[in-house]
């Protein structure tokens, strides 16, 4: 059976992807989604910096990944906010990760993902 989306509007997409740059929260999330539905948002709430991650080395994504989990909700899913390239290459246009995106753009990936 397939599960509805956690994140089910364009506005609310929009308004937790706007957070992302100030380093976004759990806490930011349950209240942007509340404010936005009416609603307790799923039960757990995981969010992963890329930041967080690197300890000195450059691994190829930039972003942040949201984790929602409820089991008795049946709902298991992860949004993936990946920013644009941030930083050149040796004096060219080209990103580190050969993106040609410009810093300012954010994509975001949705959709229910079994994790």
């Amino acid at each position: 059976m397939p599960q509805n989306l956690v994140l089910d509007t364009d506005l609310l997409r929009a308004r937790i992807m706007a957070l992302e740059y100030d380093h976004l929260t759990e806490a930011e999330i349950r209240r942007i989604y509340i404010e936005e539905t009416g609603k307790e948002p799923p039960a757990h709430i995981k969010v992963y910096h890329s930041d967080d991650f690197k300890e000195g080395q450059d691994f190829g994504f930039d972003g942040t990944i949201i984790h929602f989990y409820d089991e008795e909700q049946g709902i298991n899913q992860k949004y993936t906010i990946a920013r644009g390239s941030e930083m050149p290459e040796h004096d060219t246009w080209k990103s580190l990760d050969r993106r040609q995106q410009s810093d300012d753009r954010v994509l975001l990936e949705f959709g229910a993902k079994a994790i």
